[in-house]
């Protein structure tokens, strides 16, 4: 990735594994769809892994005709320091397990 050499792995994914610490809903969601379909959701996953070992791109596919989704997440800046805003002090904290969509969790 961006010229570094990279090693490429890819596979597919189970009911279990797609929807491990998905929210309830979006894991009720996809059970439903699964039971419609009588198998498991064609999905699949890819990951990129850089020389030093670290992850620098995955993606993840779910190809389901008009309402299919691929998530595609690079990993750049690798160990440098993360610059965030001022969190308002009335600001409420979302646990990750109660937010919908693929790359959540």
């Amino acid at each position: 990735m961006n010229g570094a050499p990279t090693v490429h792995y890819r596979g597919t994914l189970d009911h279990e594994t797609l929807t491990l610490r998905m929210a309830e809903d979006g894991r009720a969601k996809l059970t439903e769809a699964r039971d419609k379909v009588g198998s498991d959701l064609p999905a699949s996953a890819d990951v990129w892994i850089g020389g030093d070992g670290r992850i620098v791109r995955t993606r993840l596919d779910c190809p389901m005709g008009i309402a299919g989704v691929t998530a595609t997440m690079n990993l750049t800046d690798l160990g440098k320091p993360v610059e965030t805003p001022a969190v308002p002090e009335d600001a409420t904290a979302i646990p990750p397990n109660t937010v919908g969509g693929p790359l959540t969790g």
